[in-house]
């Protein structure tokens, strides 16, 4: 453990930890995108290139409605 001004703050990740932590990050981000689609909405190749701008999304307004505009940027990029 670690004392950072009187506050004990637990040992440093080590590398595995942060392996598992960004695992199970991109995990949960992929099972909520594919909860937000309906079925059969993007190819498994469109849906990973949804999951990789996710995190480059404009959330100044809702959350579901920029994914659905970045879907609909994906499925126009199809022509």
């Amino acid at each position: 453990m670690k004392n950072v001004n009187g506050y004990m703050v637990g040992n440093e990740p080590t590398s595995e930890d942060f392996i598992v932590y960004w695992r199970v990050q991109d995990f949960l981000r992929r099972e909520w995108i594919a909860g937000e689609l309906g079925e059969g909405e993007l190819t498994a190749d469109e849906f990973d290139t949804l999951v990789g701008r996710y995190a480059k999304l404009d959330f100044s307004a809702e959350e579901s409605d920029a994914l659905d505009y970045e879907v609909e940027r994906i499925i126009e990029e199809r022509s």
